[in-house]
């Protein structure tokens, strides 16, 4: 038995499609079909490297050059951030109001997206 949460968040011109699957153990099922959730690995070794007042940024592992990367924050409270794109391997957000932030790194592999990785922090 499989069932399947599929849960749409629009950001501004990129939509996620978030895929949630819970698989019974014996029914061998590790797939949507035609969609794949985790056709490559997510960004690695996501770490901060800067923080000051209103500012944060982090680096990660690049993957190889050719890798696309998007990245959004949420503050608690407010609607999530547009979305930065980037094939580099280092985001800079400046101008943050003070609250507690969720960051989501996400690696677009073309055909599907990674798992997400997610970073709680505090910004001043």
């Amino acid at each position: 038995m499989m069932n399947i949460l599929i849960k749409r968040i629009n950001l501004f011109t990129f939509t996620f499609i978030l895929l949630c699957t819970f698989i019974a153990p014996s029914t061998g099922i590790n797939s949507v079909p035609g969609y794949e959730t985790t056709v490559c690995d997510p960004p690695a070794n996501v770490q901060v490297t800067s923080q000051s007042k209103g500012q944060i940024s982090f680096s990660w592992d690049l993957a190889d050059e050719e890798a696309t990367y998007r990245i959004w924050y949420q503050r608690e409270g407010d609607n999530p951030s547009p979305t930065k794109t980037t094939n580099n391997n280092f985001v800079d957000f400046q101008s943050l109001p003070a609250g507690d932030y969720t960051f989501y790194f996400v690696r677009d592999c073309g055909t599907g997206v990674s798992p997400v990785i997610i970073y709680d922090d505090i910004i001043m």
